[in-house]
């Protein structure tokens, strides 16, 4: 019989800290369900869904204690019952979405309100990324624009009401918003972009709504921080 435990770490992101606490799971033979890490500002945060046979609880729990310790990283612990582990597995038949905002500098105001359209239609954030390069403190009109990426699962109440309302505040609060299903096309199609400046993009069948964003919207978009690379 085994056990399922939720593990947090956190603390000041470097290299050789996964490692590690890995190799500990390794050598008591323990299972992964999920996991997730993420740094923002040089900490780190990581969790791992574990399944764990009883007879290795202690050995896993104290050695976790002792290497996280040194590690200098903060460690929780929590135990997750079979039914709830049951329960969640069917959320992941939900609807996967793509929401990106594009914007010369993303705001609190920004996320604000793309956070509760989503709310309203019912769907739920489960990520959320940056995908452009840090922004400087001082104001910069001629830099990079910020993009960020929200992953959303659910089912929206009224699709046609959602691009609707994304369409609205794309031009109350001067950023673009793209919308879409995440799946294996999005994942894995190539786009070629000749040169697009100052004119308007609309992809309809990919379900997506964006006005003017420009070659440098759409190389963030594409994942490509460097026009430069594009000759590749």
């Amino acid at each position: 019989m085994n056990d399922i435990f939720l593990v947090n770490l956190s603390g000041r992101d470097r290299p050789g800290l996964t490692a590690p606490v890995m190799d500990i799971l390794a050598h008591h033979d323990v299972g992964v369900l999920d996991v997730g890490q993420s740094v923002i500002h040089d900490t780190l945060s990581l969790a791992l869904l574990i399944d764990v046979a009883q007879h290795s609880e202690a050995g896993v729990m104290k050695d976790l204690v002792i290497h996280t310790s040194g590690l200098d990283l903060d460690l929780r612990l929590t135990p997750v019952s079979r039914d709830d582990y049951e329960a969640w597995i069917p959320h992941q038949r939900q609807g996967r979405y793509i929401v990106t905002l594009l914007g010369r500098r993303i705001n609190t105001r920004q996320l604000a309100s793309i956070a509760r359209i989503v709310s309203e239609q019912g769907l739920n954030i489960a990520d959320m990324t940056r995908l452009s390069k840090r922004q400087p403190l001082a104001p910069d009109t001629t830099g990079p624009r910020s993009c960020v990426q929200l992953s959303v699962v659910g089912q929206p109440v009224d699709l046609a009401q959602m691009h609707s309302r994304f369409l609205q505040i794309s031009s109350e609060l001067d950023m673009d918003v793209a919308f879409q299903v995440d799946g294996i096309y999005r994942r894995h199609r190539r786009v070629f972009v000749l040169d697009m400046r100052a004119k308007p993009v609309i992809r309809r069948e990919a379900g997506q709504s964006l006005s003017t964003i420009g070659l440098d919207g759409i190389l963030y978009l594409m994942g490509i921080r460097d026009r430069e690379i594009m000759s590749e």
